[in-house]
């Protein structure tokens, strides 16, 4: 899409071109871009303070116009840091620092996701509010925390320390987010200065353990587990464990520091134990640590299947014929493994060495995929006649979507989307990339600006889907 010239000139701060326009005629309230946000957001969003006074001042555009996805100016302004113009729109353009967009979010959201310093303290001396709650329940707090700015959490935890363990309305506390996140110097400083509570859960019952284990922050959970009180076994809604997670998602030296430090092995509600997800997902290194730990690969879930099983559905041949070995070089006599807690001596068996994998296809979510793609082979048992998904099955390539905003792509207003990320893109970035995801454009500006909050793991495919 072409840009209006005035839009072109706003972003550029060309105040010329914006005069020539007004004496023209030709500078109206009805320019704006695919996404409604006109020449006044642009000069915000851009941080052109001449621009923005020129245009509300004598063009008589309205400073507190919304686009379509209900982001007054002062939500871009905000949003890329701008504090003078943000100011300026508050005194003089009409706009106020409790505007909402459609999602619920205010300036003070948008200044604590992306870090900018200056623009909560001003928002916050200027009276927004930090316990302002979104539609999906968030608070200033829980973007800062996600971010792992520990400057901005700071402000917002002085101005209401009531904050710490409030919940989404998914119920993930700003300790949850930072431990997905792997933000450690966030998560040390709520425990160890706000009192936050480690045992607090999202509604599906993950903890802050459960999201670290499962995104891989190693650190993290090591933290968790030694200076917090923290249930190393503890289970999710689904009877899931941070084992569970660390060994679908192939964090294999989670893993074992996990069962060095005690935690139990455990089936979920499904049946399954951590080495029918490790299996699932093809993780070897995982296979090997749980099965020289003792955990049978003999055990069956509910639905009858072995690990070497799910192993085979999902196209891990591999892994499956290795499972399978290890089951036929059990010493005879050896009943099936208790699920319990294992001595250290268990990771000095001798096991045998896995097969070199091969580059394997990704990973699917469904057992029935690979049934129907691969009907000539002769599976025992047989499949059931209803297949169930496993939760944590192909979240390999999937990751959560959390209070992650970006703005329309080709000048349109901001859209802040919800959008499904891995960890190069999006929390934990580099400069280059939070200016990225501040100032330039995606072309699926349509999206509503609701902002999603959900907490990881299993239940992440179900929400984003």
């Amino acid at each position: 899409m072409v840009l209006h010239r005035a839009i072109q000139a706003a972003r550029a701060g060309d105040l010329a071109v914006l005069a020539e326009l007004r004496d023209a005629g030709s500078l109206s309230e009805g320019i704006a871009d695919a996404q409604e946000a006109g020449p006044v957001h642009h000069a915000a969003r851009c941080g052109h303070l001449d621009c923005l006074k020129f245009l509300v001042l004598e063009a008589r555009l309205p400073g507190n116009t919304r686009a379509r996805n209900g982001a007054t100016p002062a939500h871009d302004a905000a949003a890329t840091g701008h504090a003078t113009e943000l100011q300026w729109l508050v005194e003089f353009g009409g706009c106020h620092v409790q505007d909402r967009d459609v999602a619920g979010a205010t300036a003070l959201h948008l200044a604590a996701r992306f870090g900018h310093v200056a623009v909560v303290q001003w928002l916050l001396s200027a009276g927004a509010g930090a316990q302002d709650v979104t539609d999906c329940g968030a608070i200033p707090a829980h973007y800062a925390t996600a971010k792992g700015d520990l400057t901005c959490l700071k402000l917002l935890v002085n101005q209401a320390p009531g904050c710490v363990n409030r919940q989404t309305g998914m119920g993930a506390t700003p300790l949850y987010l930072a431990s997905q996140e792997g933000h450690l110097h966030v998560v040390e400083f709520l425990v160890k200065d706000c009192g936050a509570n480690v045992r607090l859960r999202a509604h599906d019952g993950m903890s802050a353990l459960h999201a670290a284990a499962h995104m891989g922050h190693h650190a993290l959970v090591v933290w968790l587990a030694t200076f917090t009180d923290t249930d190393l076994s503890c289970q999710d809604n689904e009877g899931a464990t941070a084992l569970h997670f660390a060994a679908s998602a192939g964090h294999h030296r989670i893993l074992e520091r996990l069962l060095r430090m005690g935690a139990q092995v455990l089936q979920d509600y499904w049946g399954g134990t951590p080495l029918h997800d490790a299996a699932e997902n093809g993780e070897m290194e995982c296979c090997r640590i749980l099965l020289a730990a003792g955990v049978s690969s003999s055990e069956r879930d509910v639905d009858g299947f072995t690990a070497a099983d799910l192993a085979d559905y999902n196209g891990h041949y591999q892994c499956a014929n290795y499972l399978r070995a290890v089951e036929r070089n059990r010493p005879i006599g050896r009943g099936r493994a208790c699920l319990v807690q294992r001595s250290m001596s268990v990771f000095h068996k001798e096991l045998p060495t896995p097969p070199r994998p091969r580059a394997l296809s990704c990973p699917t979510a469904r057992r029935a995929h690979y049934i129907t793609q691969n009907t000539h082979i002769r599976l025992t048992p047989p499949p059931p006649a209803v297949k169930r998904p496993r939760g944590r099955a192909g979240l390999n390539n999937l990751a959560t979507a959390y209070l992650y905003h970006e703005l329309s792509k080709g000048g349109g207003g901001v859209a802040w989307r919800g959008v499904v990320w891995r960890g190069v893109v999006g929390f934990g970035g580099d400069a280059d990339d939070e200016n990225r995801c501040a100032l330039e454009h995606s072309a699926m500006s349509g999206a509503t600006s609701e902002l999603e909050i959900a907490p990881a793991g299993r239940r992440a495919k179900q929400w984003h889907s």
